[in-house]
């Protein structure tokens, strides 16, 4: 009788621990009602123009795509790997629509040095696993080598709204909506990719290219190879703005209050990276 009431304590002990241990990860995820609609800043990095920048553009998007862009900088994830952290801030804070499931979760852990890109199932589509990776590059070109505590706040803040304007072009890409007061895109650069007409004149320029120079190169002659990578784009030379820096709201502000849901959910897509 003593080793089954011992068994029972055990196993009641055991159960409670997995609860506590299983549901802790909840007292590190900042409360919706600590943001300022769409933005988290525990180190305070982005100014009240950004700020407002963001909720406005935000603001924006829902109207027009049901889309929303959560931008969470915190301190540390608690011990938490950066995916666990992400993937359960976003299903608490219901990020994006209910339907479209189309919420994007953008989260900087300051003293970690770890960044996560958390997609919607609605939104990992238009913004897949190589596409947040590349943003995640971009933004990390920003970010000061070795700076736990936010120190140079400038560096800090330039990439993430960088991570942010990039991430709302891809919306903007997909819906064929244009986004009240969005930075738009360095247009000396050209988009990635070619259209069909770009790829017929190319075409054709090979065609001539090779039946005018339809000979053996000379021996000891060398050729160049260019190989393009993910750098480029309408983002300037690291995927990011030509106008860096320069990030002004629509003169709106937002004011205070916390963030509401709306019943978005995520199942993990997405990109993680350090710095």
């Amino acid at each position: 009788m003593k080793k089954k009431k011992v068994f029972i304590l055990l196993f009641c002990l055991i159960f409670n621990l997995s609860i506590v241990f299983s549901d802790s990860i909840d007292n590190v995820i900042p409360k919706t009602s600590q943001a300022n609609h769409n933005v988290y800043d525990e180190y305070q990095i982005l100014s009240g123009e950004d700020i407002d920048y963001i909720n406005n553009t935000n603001n924006d998007l829902v109207n027009k795509t049901k889309g929303q862009i959560v931008v969470a900088v915190v301190d540390s994830l608690g011990g938490y790997t950066v995916e666990e952290y992400a993937t359960r801030m976003f299903q608490t804070w219901q990020i994006g629509d209910k339907q479209e499931k189309n919420g994007v979760l953008l989260l900087v852990a300051i003293n970690d040095g770890k960044i996560k890109i958390e997609t919607g199932y609605g939104s990992e589509g238009f913004i897949p696993d190589i596409i947040a990776s590349r943003i995640i590059r971009n933004m990390v070109e920003y970010f000061p080598e070795g700076d736990r505590e936010a120190k140079d706040k400038i560096s800090y803040r330039n990439g993430i709204m960088e991570g942010y304007n990039e991430i709302l072009h891809y919306f903007s890409q997909e819906y064929g909506v244009e986004i009240e007061n969005q930075i738009a895109p360095n247009e000396s650069l050209e988009e990635e990719g070619f259209s069909v007409a770009q790829i017929f004149l190319l075409m054709i320029v090979i065609i001539i290219i090779i039946n005018t120079f339809n000979k053996k190169p000379p021996k000891g002659g060398k050729r160049r190879y260019y190989y393009g990578g993910f750098g480029g784009g309408p983002f300037g030379p690291y995927g990011g703005p030509s106008n860096r820096g320069s990030f002004g709201g629509s003169g709106r502000s937002s004011g205070g209050g916390g963030f509401s849901g709306r019943g978005g959910s995520s199942g993990g897509g997405g990109a993680s990276g350090s710095w």
